[in-house]
């Protein structure tokens, strides 16, 4: 049986089908949340990795022992995405009981590509797995949780076992 990688992702890790394609039996582990906390001395490399571990575990649970539903094993990831001028619709899987906001009222960490570049945009949780982006320009493109180190205070969507959304960027 082919070996199983996992990556923890940060924003270098955005094209999930590229990595699905080019690297089989790889699955993604999220760690935006588990980022830098005041006190550590390295921002780069959390000093606690219980949590990691953890879910990597549960994806090997999942993908490679069939033990549990993959729906509740691992982090959310795009599905279908429904293109308009000034609209986005993104169906996600892997939300187990839903899509939720790890951090605050306000969805946070969507941007689109205009044409001029990365902006702001209106989003709102319209579904248990539905996101719809909004804005007045015409959108070429979208992305989530692009900013220099994010963390759930600048990307706050996760599902309901709490694995944040890893960073992505996807052009129409």
């Amino acid at each position: 049986k082919n070996s199983h990688n996992f990556y923890f992702a940060c924003k270098y890790i955005t094209l999930f089908d590229m990595i699905d394609k080019a690297l089989n039996n790889s699955y993604i582990v999220t760690s935006m949340d588990q980022a830098y906390k005041k006190g550590e001395p390295d921002w780069a490399h959390p000093m606690y990795k219980f949590e990691l571990g953890k879910r990597a575990a549960t994806i090997a649970a999942s993908a490679v022992y069939d033990k549990l539903d993959a729906e509740y094993a691992f982090c959310p990831e795009p599905m279908n995405i429904k293109w308009e001028d000034n609209s986005v619709t993104i169906d996600f899987k892997y939300v187990g009981d839903g899509l939720k906001l790890l951090d605050g009222d306000i969805l946070l960490g969507f941007q689109i590509y205009d044409e001029f570049g990365l902006t702001h945009c209106d989003s709102e949780l319209i579904d248990k797995d539905t996101v719809k982006i909004t804005a007045d320009e015409k959108i070429f493109g979208i992305a989530y949780g692009m900013t220099h180190n994010a963390s759930v205070e600048d990307a706050n969507l996760g599902n309901s076992l709490g694995y944040p959304l890893p960073a992505f960027e996807i052009k129409k």
